[in-house]
């Protein structure tokens, strides 16, 4: 073998390597969350990503674990959200779609079951399939709680300020409160002249 290709074969190598450990750096971290039911979770992923991949050639799958099979809560390729999704999870999960990017591939999985309690992992897959070019990011325990939701007073409005409503009698009661500390004294005023004119009439 001549030596041009020996260094040929070197530079295949190295470049091999380059391409499967450093698409991106994301320790495996095991976590708990617990929200309660018919809220919203949040399942959080993050990740620092190499600025060498693109974001197109990269995909991120949320998998349930379960007794059968895994089932696929979240799917995207790209900025483009797959078709692979379960039906049980569909139009209930929500990412980023520069999740990439960002480096944050946190799943939003709304309107929460007591069957969505579990083991949730996000593996994070790079193009062309190479050994190493699939990693296990996160793996995150969603618990569901007995707490209720927190009911938002009709009493306030969105932002936590008093309605419009309470507004309103509240200012009512301050001019009724005015009013009568101005008019009380001149109603006893009246009050006593008419009992002192009586009396000087008799």
């Amino acid at each position: 073998m001549s030596g041009t290709a020996e260094v040929v074969i070197c530079f295949v190598i190295l470049d091999l390597v380059r391409t499967t450990t450093g698409f991106l750096t994301c320790e495996t971290q095991e976590q708990t969350v617990s929200f309660p039911q018919s809220s919203t979770a949040v399942l959080p992923c993050l990740f620092v990503p190499s600025q060498k991949t693109s974001d197109q050639l990269v995909k991120v799958s949320w998998q349930k674990e379960h007794e059968l099979e895994d089932l696929v809560v979240h799917f995207q390729n790209g900025k483009d959200a797959g078709d692979k999704q379960n039906e049980i999870f569909k139009g209930r999960t929500m990412m980023s779609k520069n999740w990439f990017i960002e480096g944050n591939a946190t799943l939003t999985l709304g309107h929460l079951t007591r069957d969505d309690a579990g083991k949730f992992t996000c593996w994070v897959t790079a193009y062309p399939i190479r050994p190493g070019q699939q990693k296990r990011c996160c793996v995150v325990t969603l618990k569901i709680s007995n707490q209720p939701i927190k009911q938002q007073s009709t009493s306030q409005g969105k932002d936590g300020s008093p309605s419009p409503l309470d507004q309103t009698l509240a200012l009512f009661f301050l001019l009724l409160v005015l009013a009568l500390l101005c008019f009380l004294p001149i109603l006893l005023t009246r009050k006593r002249f008419s009992r002192s004119w009586g009396i000087s009439n008799l």
